[in-house]
C-alpha cells in the first residue's frame, strides 16, 4: 500500500484530477471489482456440484471427462451509478486555515469520480446554489470525466441554501 501525501500538499494541487489520482490511485483501486458470480459470458471457475444447484449451468463435458459434475461459473460485470452533491451556497466559502469548505469538497468530489471512474462506474455531478440545481448526468466515458473535473473546478458560491 502506498502512502497517502500530506492533505495539506494534496490541496495545494490545484489540478483536481492529478489530485485525485494521488489520493486514489495504488491506495483503493481495486476494493470493489464490480463483477458478480452468474450467468455471464465470460468464464471464471468450475466449481463442484452442490444440491440444489441450476443444472442449466453443469458442465456435460467435463462430466463425460471426469465422471464428475461441475457448475460453470462465469462472471457479470456490474456497474452502479454514483453521483456526488456539492453545496455551492455562500457558506462553502468559510475557511480553515489556508483552505475553505468548498476547496476541500472539490477534492474530496474529485476523489471519489476519480475512483468511481476506475472502476467503472457512471459518475454524475449536482451542484446546488441559490436555489438552483445543476445537473450533470451520470456517465462513464473519459470526456466526461473531464468535464466532471472542470465543472468541479469553476463552481463559485454563491446565494444561501433554500429550505422548502
Amino acid at each position: 500500500m502506498r502512502e497517502i501525501p500530506d492533505h495539506h500538499i494534496l490541496m495545494a494541487i490545484k489540478d483536481l484530477s492529478l489530485a485525485a489520482r494521488l489520493t486514489i490511485d495504488g491506495f483503493m483501486a481495486g476494493i470493489n471489482k464490480s463483477k458478480v458470480r452468474g450467468p455471464g459470458l465470460e468464464f471464471s471457475q468450475y466449481r463442484s456440484y452442490q444440491p440444489g444447484d441450476d443444472l442449466r449451468w453443469l458442465d456435460w463435458k467435463r462430466y463425460a471427462r471426469s465422471d464428475r459434475y461441475y457448475i460453470r461459473e462465469s462472471e457479470v460485470e456490474t456497474s452502479i451509478s454514483v453521483r456526488l452533491l456539492v453545496d455551492a451556497s455562500l457558506s462553502m466559502e468559510h475557511t480553515d486555515g489556508k483552505f475553505t469548505k468548498l476547496d476541500y469538497a472539490r477534492h474530496l468530489a474529485a476523489a471519489l469520480g476519480w475512483l468511481a471512474h476506475g472502476q467503472g462506474d457512471a459518475l454524475g455531478l449536482y451542484v446546488f446554489r441559490e436555489g438552483e440545481v445543476y445537473a450533470l448526468p451520470a456517465r462513464k466515458d473519459a470526456q466526461h470525466l473531464a468535464r466532471y473535473f472542470h465543472q468541479l473546478e469553476t463552481i463559485e458560491p454563491g446565494g444561501r441554501w433554500e429550505t422548502l
